[in-house]
């Protein structure tokens, strides 16, 4: 998800893989500032409340966050339509993935050129589920321990405890709706 907006990760990509097929999947853009922030609160690197980070970000403070301008897609888009050609760019639409798991696959394995007839067990399984740490100071550990021994996967396992988090205040998201309305009109028209 960071590679969309960072110009040198595009860049490296163009040089590296020109030919390259990419996906991007864009999810609500509220959504994903929500989540956003909820990541980074969770690994103790966002202390404000979420409308108080937004509130920030809106009037362009320092130290302001990028919860919102990441979900400003089109221009990120067109920055690596700028790199690569925009037949080799797939864009799909992650509630089209949550609620038409196959179809969506099915749509991705045609533009990369690969059997659509087969059917992952596994998709429309939900991953990377939202996870809260026992212990910050065990997670940071967990990275030096040795990779052969497999005992840092263990204790990260072991330390992480699937969690949620409170959903997002109705007003906030109204707001948010409209603050994304203009962006997600003209990405529209760009996607067709």
């Amino acid at each position: 998800p960071t590679y969309l907006a960072e110009p040198v990760a595009l860049d490296r990509m163009a040089a590296v893989i020109p030919q390259a097929r990419l996906i991007a999947i864009l999810r609500d853009p509220a959504d994903r500032a929500y989540s956003h922030y909820w990541m980074e609160r969770i690994r103790d690197r966002e202390s404000r409340s979420f409308e108080e980070a937004v509130a920030a970000e809106i009037a362009g403070l320092p130290g302001a966050s990028d919860y919102l301008a990441r979900g400003r897609y089109l221009s990120q888009l067109e920055q690596v339509c700028t790199r690569f050609p925009r037949s080799r760019l797939h864009v799909s639409l992650l509630d089209d993935l949550r609620d038409r798991p196959g179809p969506t696959d099915a749509q991705v394995c045609r533009f990369l050129g690969v059997d659509d007839g087969y059917v992952s067990p596994r998709l429309g399984d939900r991953v990377n589920r939202f996870v809260a740490f026992r212990s910050m100071r065990v997670r940071g550990l967990r990275r030096s321990l040795p990779k052969t021994l497999k005992i840092g996967r263990i204790v990260g396992r072991l330390n992480a405890i699937e969690s949620a988090y409170p959903p997002m205040d109705d007003g906030i998201r109204a707001r948010l709706r409209g603050y994304f309305e203009a962006d997600n009109d003209a990405l529209a028209k760009w996607l067709d």
